[in-house]
């Protein structure tokens, strides 16, 4: 009889085998947070997949992913031997296959008085908006007839300036604000998270050619000083034209741009990035992410090949009642499967706790791409793929094995695997090492950066304001600045006071170089800094004064003199004594040597320069326009603690004072360590991670080998073996492979260390205090997971032990 309308043989048989699979998702669904090895899956999921994709993210972020304002950003290059104004001009009027745009970046001061602001502003051409393209949300951009000395000054806010400013307010376009002591009129609002080429947030773009004292590193007019390099000159390709073809002719029309490292043009998006410090220390991190990874890997292989391991009588039953060894293998792999669905999510709050960490570390523009697309896919997938491969072998393992066994009321046969489990945990310590020696040379070059820099950094505050440029005259400088020092005198925090015309750790303008030599003719081959100081200067700073004097009151209207730092000296007159020499500088035919100060690092906390210091009463010898531009406030306590008084004393001193930027000198510091920092954060918590899943691997895999050897073990101790004999030979076994480990680790991390060399500063590669700590904090973690089986062994009953012998 035909029945119509019922299922045909095809849809029969598709739910014929989509039935059992739907069951065994289920059971393995219901089943796989019972098993003993799901909390180390999790862990180790969430602690792999988790810090390497932080870690790709940043390097994704910073070294390779053009921001998506950009259309076609491999046609968008830097050019690297531009860096002059005349030049730039040059080529662009000439050029036929590239559009090209002219960049410095500049730090200025918005508004005034107590509503000041400091902004980080680009000094652009008019086309530089045309090199993405970008049109602004609000408003226009710059109009190429407009870029002339006589026009309007005209700016561009950003999108977080203009809604921290103006609230989002529509009618700030056409309203005039003061930037860098000059009124700007606001024309156009970028897009939300515009920053052109750069990594970290942009406030404001202002025309090169009609502000170019703001935007010169000295303050002044560098338009047609054709030997000035001072700008970073970027350029798009035009459509239809190769990009080998506009290298050659920027290399015609720039002869010199064809002999920068082969090529005259560099992408603007990736490379160049990377030969940064940042970019630089940003790669390591990738390689500890990848480390952290395949620890993970190998940890999660040995806790399923433990898991596969005690259940291979379960696996045999089923295959006597009908199971295949397809069954069993599904059945395996989709109970892991299950575990890594949780464990992507554990990966993904990881991740995100990571980024958040990196991008505070390093700040760059686009941190919410920890917390989106493509983050969240790529954690999915990433931890998808660490959970096939790493469960594919234990799977394969367990169906092969209870397809050629079968259970004939004993047990199994079953190899231990122990020796491939031993090779894996040795792996694991071994990637550990690695990282903890990574972290330790980077914490060894911070502490060394941090040691005797030639200054007290706990206790100096940084006070920097360019008067000069705000348009301050040099005899009104000197006024506020000793307004200044008469406020502070009053501050409750502050122990003394001095000022400087050169920064501190490019905390302010440019340093200034003067060619000096002896009365004999001997110059040093690099121009040694000049700075004027007041006579407090070097107590205040804590830079010590190793022969001589520092300055006195006398030598306001006294014959000139100088203080020279040790370095200076001793090029100078070699181990001679330094005191009393004569000098000459300029127009001066002698100027006196009165002190020898210790050298330090004044410039950047990774090297020591010359320097040679003078009274400021005597400044004008060398330098009509010199003022101060730097005050360094000494506190009774923490300079942290006393930033906010000094700020309010200062800012409070006159209504029309620019923005004047009040730090402690242990945040400079910090902020010039900062690549380093990120280095050592990134690569203590991944060597943590590491150690931790090496410990839980050799603890399962020691925990099992005591279990398997528990009637041998009762045999031993009934024919005479002591529990500290068996406490004694179980830790042996277990720093067996600790040791393996370690050997491992030391002759992959001298290798793979050696090309860290340039990073390092004050340490090398082959720091024996880094292998020395790490090597010990390995051995630790390796003791710690040993103990415990060890223990365990140790209180075994013979008695029971040997019940089933």
């Amino acid at each position: 009889m035909l029945v119509r309308g019922g299922p045909s043989h095809q849809e029969r048989t598709f739910g014929c085998r989509v039935r059992p699979l739907l069951w065994e998702v289920r059971f393995a669904v219901r089943g796989f947070w019972r098993r003993p090895s799901f909390p180390g899956v999790l862990v180790a999921l969430a602690l792999g997949v988790g810090a390497n994709s932080a870690t790709m993210t940043l390097a994704a972020a910073l070294l390779v992913t053009a921001p998506d304002y950009v259309r076609n950003p491999q046609r968008v290059v830097l050019v690297p031997s531009i860096g002059s104004y005349v030049e730039y001009r040059s080529v662009s009027r000439d050029a036929r296959t590239i559009d090209l745009a002219a960049v410095a970046r500049s730090d200025l001061t918005l508004g005034v008085g107590r509503e000041a602001d400091a902004v980080h502003v680009e000094c652009v051409t008019s086309g530089y908006f045309d090199i993405f393209p970008v049109r602004p949300v609000l408003g226009r951009g710059f109009e190429k007839s407009g870029e002339t000395r006589r026009a309007a000054a005209p700016v561009v806010l950003s999108y977080g300036l203009w809604m921290r400013r103006f609230g989002g307010d529509p009618a700030a376009v056409g309203r005039t604000v003061v930037l860098g002591n000059r009124g700007h009129v606001v024309v156009g609002v970028a897009p939300r998270g515009f920053r052109g080429i750069e990594s970290a947030a942009i406030d404001a773009w202002i025309l090169l050619a009609v502000s170019p004292e703001l935007c010169s590193f000295a303050g002044t007019n560098l338009l047609e000083a054709a030997d000035a390099v001072w700008l970073r000159t970027i350029g798009r390709v035009r459509d239809g034209f190769p990009i080998g073809a506009a290298a050659a002719e920027v290399a015609s029309l720039a002869p010199a741009a064809a002999g920068w490292r082969g090529r005259s043009l560099v992408p603007a998006f990736g490379s160049w990035r990377a030969r940064s410090l940042d970019g630089r220390v940003t790669l390591w991190l990738v390689g500890a992410g990848g480390l952290i990874l395949l620890a993970a890997s190998l940890n999660i292989t040995v806790l399923l090949s433990i898991q596969a391991l005690d259940r291979v009588q379960e696996f045999a039953v089923r295959t006597q009642l009908g199971a295949t060894r397809t069954r069993v293998f599904s059945q395996f792999l989709l109970e892991h499967l299950a575990a890594t669905g949780a464990g992507a999510v554990a990966a993904a709050g990881v991740g995100i706790a990571v980024g958040r960490l990196l991008i505070g570390l390093l700040p760059i523009a686009g941190a919410d791409a920890f917390a989106g697309s493509p983050f969240l896919p790529s954690v999915g997938i990433l931890a998808l793929l660490v959970g096939v491969s790493s469960g594919l072998g234990p799977a394969v393992w367990v169906s092969g094995v209870v397809e050629r066994h079968r259970l004939h009321g004993a047990a199994l046969a079953v190899p231990s695997g122990a020796g491939l489990r031993s090779v894996f945990v040795t792996g694991q310590f071994a990637l550990a090492l690695v990282l903890v020696v990574g972290a330790g040379l980077f914490i060894g070059t911070i502490r060394h950066l941090g040691r005797t820099p030639g200054f007290d950094a706990d206790r100096v505050v940084v006070a920097t304001v360019d008067l000069a440029r705000a348009g301050y005259r040099a005899n009104r400088i000197h006024d506020v600045f000793e307004t200044f020092l008469q406020r502070l005198e009053r501050v409750p925090q502050v122990a003394s006071a001095g000022v400087s015309l050169a920064p501190l750790l490019e905390s302010g303008g440019p340093t200034r170089a003067f060619p000096l030599r002896t009365a004999r003719g001997v110059a040093p081959r690099r121009l040694p800094l000049f700075n004027a100081v007041s006579q407090d200067y070097f107590r205040t700073v804590g830079t010590r004064i190793l022969h001589g004097r520092a300055f006195v009151d006398n030598d306001a209207g006294g014959r000139p003199v100088m203080v020279v730092n040790a370095g200076l000296a001793a090029r100078l007159w070699g181990e001679a004594d330094a005191l009393g020499r004569c000098v000459v500088v300029g127009g001066l035919p002698c100027v006196e040597v009165v002190g020898v100060s210790e050298d330090r690092r004044h410039v950047s906390v990774t090297g020591v320069h010359d320097e040679w210091f003078v009274p400021f009463s005597q400044a004008s010898l060398y330098d009509n326009d010199a003022a101060p531009q730097t005050l360094l406030v000494r506190a009774r306590g923490p300079g942290r603690d006393a930033v906010g008084p000094v700020a309010a004393a200062l800012r409070g001193t006159d209504s029309d004072l620019p923005y004047i930027d009040v730090r402690s000198l242990a945040d400079l510091v910090d902020g010039q360590t900062r690549s380093w920092r990120l280095g050592a954060v990134v690569f203590s918590l991944t060597s943590g991670f590491a150690l931790v899943l090496a410990a839980v691997g050799s603890f399962a895999a020691l925990a099992l080998s005591v279990r398997s050897r528990t009637r041998e073990i009762g045999i031993r101790m009934a024919l005479g073996a002591s529990r500290g004999d068996i406490l004694t030979a179980v830790l042996c076994r277990g720093m067996k492979v600790v040791i393996a480990g370690l050997v491992l680790g030391v002759a992959v991390s001298a290798a793979a260390y050696r090309l860290m060399d340039s990073l390092l500063v004050g340490v090398t590669a082959a720091d024996p205090v880094s292998f020395g700590v790490a090597c010990l904090v390995v051995s630790v973690a390796g003791a710690a997971a040993a103990v415990l089986p060890a223990v365990r062994a140790a209180r075994l009953e013979p008695a029971g032990a040997c019940a089933d012998v």
